[in-house]
């Protein structure tokens, strides 16, 4: 017991507390207890009774007019060994208290005293508190005596009804006339609570009493039973859930929106949004489901013919307009368990599953295309539109998907080879061409890896000097052509289309310039073909400047070669190019004159340093056309070279023209770096 008082942890915890302490042991006599003496206080309790402590230990319970009566309860209470609270009034100190006695597991008595005032207070600022924290979370308690039904409830509970509090009795018949007239389902909870056991858990709504302003509700509540197990009260907790209901409503809107915009983005991802067809990956998404339920089947492709040039001259908005409608007329042909697709820009494909014959699909292309064929009448113009068709056969050619359309694929660039509005079913000696064509890709796009490449220069000369060095005409070679079996313009061409052309130029550009450099002939004018690719390039003409500075040479010697397709596409960044290079100093040279892409007059709103007579012309000189051109252009002042002169015949007859220059195998053939530097030696 005295380790118990003085115990450090003790002390502190009976020194902390908010009530005067007294711990008491029982005086007894003849076996009976007859009062308690104290043993220890605290210092709240010597507060109360202004004493001093030493005049508080070892003195009688009774000694502090507490009447007979609480001493034989608390006598009571330490014989049961429990606890009590009752209310007494001590006259000495002229103060009520609320003294709580309990017994400890040592036979002691801890006595507590608390001032009723104080506690009063103490319960009005808890009471304070829980308003508070009730009215933060929305929440509050009640009880529901089934004795008297009536409602004990909270501040809380009134605020969430919105009813004025003039007593802790919750108004019954204003909690009914609150609640929504459609959730009558309320008035069951408490029934199946008491006769099914179903749990109190409701959620409702109400129009608040105070402002009528509609609120979502949520109640729950558990039984409590008296002495004879039978249900005495309800008490529960109502909560406010209006803003968690407009939260889920949010939230169920903005996943309503989501989903719609998941399924807009699966629109744009399996459907083009032109058409409305399905698009390549709905075609590769779905292509497992046909070629299971298929022992053969056929893959059309099909291009509009000649379709960039109606997007050029008339715009992609008539474009747009004319997919729409050549969409609509193939999608007539398709049946149940066929498949459309808009694959590319202006291609589709149709793959046809139910069973038909090769004869049944050509003629089926041939009705196809008489109805594409037809004319489109659109903002004031007539279009005649035709396509192109490819073939291929699921399993006859092949089981793989991919390659079933590259087949189809190259079947409709052959049609299209071959006069366009045609179709072709592709077929092994397609496939050969296919190979070697892959093969060629393959060899294109590691050459320069491999310095595979290199340059040839082709001499030219005056043509009334025939002994005078002019310049040269840079040409590229590849020293896997002949493996490959593969022409510079085939070469060109492939590059082209893999996007290679670009990394290739670069290499010529900066081969010939360098080149030019060592020869040190400043004289001289470099000729560089340039692809009208590489002219659609932004930087085509930073890049050529920066590297006629690198190798400091002037940009007057050196020429850029462009086709006569530039004037046909009109493409506007191509012109711009060509405009930049001829501000920047570089001469222009149109290659590869009278292969009919260009008219005369769209020579003329260009301003050309040169022109480059196509070899057609001298090899029929007889009939003296190439006189007339010649003599056009030397009074538009623009010069002329003329390539491919083979003969002395056709240089003495251009000696007697207004040829400028000439170039050909009269005079020597191509030559690599070594040899024509030799070459220009020997003709010093």
């Amino acid at each position: 017991m005295k380790d118990l008082i003085k115990n450090k942890n003790f002390i502190v915890f009976k020194e902390n507390l908010l009530c005067g302490y007294l711990l008491v042991k029982p005086i007894y006599a003849d076996g009976i207890i007859v009062d308690f003496v104290v043993i220890d206080t605290n210092l709240k309790f010597i507060e109360l009774i202004k004493e001093e402590r030493k005049n508080i230990i070892g003195e009688k319970l009774s000694q502090f007019d507490i009447t007979r009566e609480y001493i034989d309860t608390f006598i009571t209470v330490y014989s049961l060994k429990g606890s009590i609270l009752v209310e007494a009034y001590i006259e000495k100190l002229d103060q009520a208290f609320i003294i709580k006695a309990s017994k400890t597991e040592c036979d002691l008595l801890i006595l507590s005293f608390d001032d009723i005032e104080s506690a009063k207070a103490e319960l009005k600022k808890y009471e304070n508190r829980l308003f508070v924290s009730q009215k933060m979370s929305k929440t509050g308690n009640w009880e529901l005596d089934f004795n008297s039904m009536s409602i004990w409830a909270s501040k809380g509970a009134f605020e969430i009804y919105g009813i004025e509090r003039k007593s802790s009795v919750l108004p019954l018949d204003l909690v009914q006339k609150s609640r929504h007239p459609e959730d009558s389902f309320v008035d069951e909870a408490i029934p199946n609570l008491l006769n099914k056991g179903i749990p109190y858990d409701v959620k409702f709504r109400i129009y608040r009493i105070s402002d009528g302003e509609l609120r979502y509700i949520h109640s729950i509540a558990k039984l409590e039973y008296d002495e004879f197990s039978k249900p005495s009260k309800l008490i529960g907790v109502t909560k406010d859930i209006t803003d968690q209901v407009k939260i889920n409503e949010e939230l169920k809107s903005k996943i309503s929106v989501i989903e719609k915009n998941e399924k807009k983005i699966s629109e744009l991802a399996y459907f083009d949004v032109l058409t409305g067809l399905p698009n390549k990956n709905y075609l590769y998404n779905n292509i497992n489901s046909i070629l299971e339920k298929n022992k053969m089947f056929f893959i059309i492709m099909l291009n509009i013919d000649n379709f960039k040039y109606i997007n050029d001259t008339f715009g992609h908005l008539t474009g747009d307009k004319l997919l729409v409608i050549i969409s609509k007329r193939l999608n007539k042909f398709v049946l149940k368990n066929d498949m459309l697709t808009r694959f590319n820009g202006d291609e589709f494909v149709y793959i046809i599953s139910d069973k038909k014959t090769k004869e049944e699909i050509k003629e089926l292309i041939v009705k196809i295309s008489s109805k594409l064929s037809e004319v489109v009448f659109l903002e004031n113009n007539r279009f005649y539109l035709t396509c192109s068709f490819g073939v291929s056969v699921f399993s006859e050619n092949s089981i793989n998907f991919e390659e079933l359309l590259m087949y189809a694929d190259s079947a409709m660039q052959i049609s299209k080879k071959i006069g366009k509005n045609k179709y072709k079913f592709f077929d092994m000696n397609m496939k050969k061409e296919l190979v070697r064509r892959m093969n060629i890709e393959a060899s294109i796009n590691i050459a320069l890896e491999k310095n595979e490449f290199y340059m040839c220069y082709q001499p030219q000369f005056y043509t009334k000097e025939s002994k005078r060095l002019r310049g040269f005409e840079a040409l590229l070679r590849w020293k896997n052509s002949e493996k490959e079996n593969v022409s510079t313009f085939e070469l060109i061409t492939i590059a082209e289309e893999i996007g290679k052309i670009i990394d290739i130029g670069r290499f010529v550009i900066e081969s010939t310039i360098k080149f030019y450099k060592k020869l040190g002939k400043k004289e001289l004018i470099a000729s560089i073909n340039a692809s009208p690719i590489e002219l659609k390039e932004t930087d085509y003409c930073d890049f050529l400047t920066s590297i006629v500075k690198k190798y400091d040479v002037n940009p007057r010697s050196v020429e850029i070669e462009i086709t006569e397709s530039i004037f046909l596409e009109n493409n506007g960044q191509a012109l711009l190019t060509i405009e930049n290079l001829r501000r920047s100093g570089f001469r222009i040279a149109l290659d590869d004159f009278g292969t009919g892409y260009s008219s005369l007059s769209s020579i003329m709103n260009f301003n050309i340093d040169e022109v480059k007579i196509d070899k057609t012309f001298i090899d029929n000189y007889e009939n003296r056309f190439i006189e007339g051109v010649l003599i056009f252009f030397d009074e538009l002042g623009i010069e002329s070279v003329v390539e491919g002169v083979e003969t002395k015949k056709q240089l003495e007859f251009l000696k007697n023209t207004k040829s400028n220059c000439v170039q050909g195998y009269c005079f020597e053939k191509p030559l690599i770096e070594r040899k024509f530097i030799e070459f220009c030696k020997k003709n010093e």
